[in-house]
């Protein structure tokens, strides 16, 4: 199972951390099978400093690649021809998609005029009520969508991304199109019965792991819905399409390799955690 490499691989989206201050690439033979891993981290029989090695996901030259990293809250960026989308995740102090425009200072967003400012009034569940913040966004941005973000991809001529409510207890999680027409226009296509966590995309399908299970959209965005892991205690950070319906999952301390076609999910920890 260590052998991964030579997959022929789709990919369109990468999570980032906005204050990593260490990064590790691990050789996969740095990992060993490990199911019952997840649980054991997390019932607190390994030392606590464990939770800080977080495994990201990602292609280099088609081989599947592990990076140690710290954690921090999302930052996800996106560039186009209209100028680089950023999507945050700051838990519960709320987070919000941008858009850093690459000509002017404005732009239609759902038919309304929006205009480019470094601070923006946002909702956080955590204070129950709206605050002024100052996204971690470098320069000036236009507010495209509120709340948490959790993955931002360009699939089929448009661009997409998952969400949660401003208010979590609103509804759980949504997944949205960015399309232009006459501008920016949002639109939600489907509310998820769980928080979306990661999300994936590869030429043909978007994969969104969420609290409940992993859906599958497909062309038209058609969805289905496999119940194959909970990953939620697992702090999930990427998500990497390997081929279609095999994904490789970054989480704390290893990484999962999930089949959706059988039902499999193998979970491979950073073997000197065992130590």
């Amino acid at each position: 199972m260590n052998k991964i490499k030579k997959y022929t691989i789709y990919i369109c989206f990468l999570a980032l951390f906005p204050s990593q201050v260490f990064s590790q690439i691990h050789s996969l033979k740095d990992f060993t099978i490990c199911n019952q891993c997840p649980k054991v981290i997390f019932e607190g029989q390994y030392p606590l400093s464990t939770i800080k090695k977080h495994m990201k996901v990602s292609i280099n030259n088609h081989d599947l690649q592990i990076t140690e990293v710290n954690y921090s809250p999302g930052l996800y960026t996106l560039p186009t021809k209209y100028g680089e989308f950023v999507g945050l995740n700051n838990g519960e102090w709320g987070g919000g998609l941008y858009l850093k425009p690459s000509n002017g200072d404005s732009i239609f967003v759902n038919g309304k005029i929006m205009k480019t400012s470094s601070r923006f009034e946002q909702a956080s569940s955590f204070l129950n009520k709206s605050i002024e913040v100052v996204p971690n966004v470098t320069g000036k941005a236009i507010p495209i969508a509120y709340g948490n973000i959790y993955g931002l991809a360009s699939f089929k001529e448009k661009l997409i991304f998952t969400s949660s409510s401003e208010n979590l207890y609103e509804h759980l999680g949504t997944l949205s199109t960015i399309s232009f027409e006459n501008g920016v226009k949002v639109t939600e296509v489907f509310r998820f019965n769980g928080i979306p966590l990661v999300m994936g995309a590869s030429d043909t399908s978007v994969y969104v792991a969420t609290t409940k299970g992993i859906y599958i959209f497909e062309e038209g965005l058609k969805q289905s819905f496999i119940k194959v892991i909970d990953l939620s205690q697992s702090f999930p950070n990427s998500l990497v399409v390997l081929k279609p319906y095999l994904l490789a999952i970054g989480a704390v301390g290893g990484y999962y390799l999930v089949n959706l076609k059988n039902g499999q999910n193998d979970f491979y920890v950073l073997q000197n955690l065992k130590k």
